[in-house]
């Protein structure tokens, strides 16, 4: 059970508590319980044990300093949303796509991940770094502001040093999330329903789970570890509803279903939208209970949940229903 005191102080029990306030009061969104029970059943087996390592997915980094992979980590994540509308231009950019530019960049420009030199980056210059190409980026102005204010913030609080983000917080997620949200704006994923303040987060908490998954496997070069990982939600966005859309976990009114189905866009800060990202955490919490009720694993978390729903999701993104369309700065 979640305390006042738990609700106050830690990041991530607020996004699950007022997820099951949208939950509770949800008209537009419901989760089929039983088709969630049997997709759980299915994935008991084996597919925990096929998370792939946070070297795999981005770079070799195990021999790198800490600096450097925390500073590749904050420049990511601060850039990691709203793609979608690149297809309205003519080309596709995914975060595979962008993961990609960030470590070419770590050969050929490593001053790009010095917190001075974000917090002086133009859209141009970005622009340029991002596509080499003359398509307007979509929310290029946001996704540099988002550098500006995380080059700035780690100058002014942290002595212009990246892993000083997390030496100083003791390697506590918690603090490290709280310390970003406090002077980064763009990471304030926070709405209002049906009169209530609502958290969801998904960017600061990607980002502390990225840490935490690229720290572990630097055991013999950091002597820190990353903690609190246990209390981390999914990353409500996009490709995990549509998934579990499509495996009709996720059941949406006919309004919305048709919205979707037509790729309308669904305004930022709607019932709608909110329902959607706020339903999906509580599946996954939902399936994590399951999950750990039926295994003999020690340690479940959200955030490899999220990963197999993600992943199944990337593989068959075209052949599905269509992802809804929000144009954000939050996922």
């Amino acid at each position: 059970m979640i305390t006042k005191n738990d609700k106050e102080n830690n990041i991530s029990n607020l996004v699950k508590h007022t997820a099951q306030y949208v939950f509770d009061n949800s008209s537009n969104v419901s989760i089929n319980t039983q088709k969630l029970e049997e997709y759980t059943q299915s994935i008991i087996s084996n597919s925990l044990k096929e998370i792939p390592s946070w070297k795999s997915c981005h770079f070799d980094h195990v021999k790198c300093n800490l600096e450097t992979v925390v500073a590749y980590i904050c420049v990511l994540d601060s850039l990691n949303f709203c793609f979608w509308p690149t297809t309205k231009l003519g080309f596709e950019f995914e975060y595979g796509d962008l993961v990609n530019c960030l470590n070419i960049l770590l050969e050929s420009q490593k001053e790009f991940f010095k917190a001075d030199y974000l917090s002086h980056l133009t859209s141009n210059e970005l622009q340029n770094i991002l596509t080499k190409s003359l398509n307007k980026f979509p929310l290029l102005d946001e996704r540099c502001r988002s550098l500006n204010e995380m080059g700035s913030f780690i100058v002014n609080k942290y002595k212009g040093s990246f892993e000083n983000l997390i030496i100083d917080n003791n390697g506590d997620l918690n603090l490290i999330m709280k310390s970003i949200l406090q002077n980064v704006s763009t990471f304030r994923d926070e709405t209002i329903y049906k009169g209530k303040q609502i958290f969801m987060y998904k960017r600061i908490q990607i980002l502390g789970a990225d840490l935490y998954s690229a720290i572990k496997e630097m055991t013999k070069n950091v002597n820190i570890t990353i903690k609190g990982v246990e209390h981390l939600t999914m990353f409500p966005d996009y490709r995990v509803p549509q998934i579990l859309c499509e495996l009709g976990i996720l059941e949406y009114s006919d309004k919305l279903l048709n919205d979707i189905l037509k790729l309308n866009e669904i305004p930022p800060n709607s019932e709608q939208e909110i329902e959607i990202r706020a339903n999906t955490i509580i599946v996954v919490e939902l399936m994590k209970k399951i999950l750990t009720s039926n295994t003999l694993e020690n340690e479940i978390l959200s955030i490899h949940i999220d990963y197999l729903l993600w992943n199944e999701g990337e593989k068959m993104r075209k052949k599905i229903v269509p992802h809804h369309r929000t144009l954000t700065i939050f996922y």
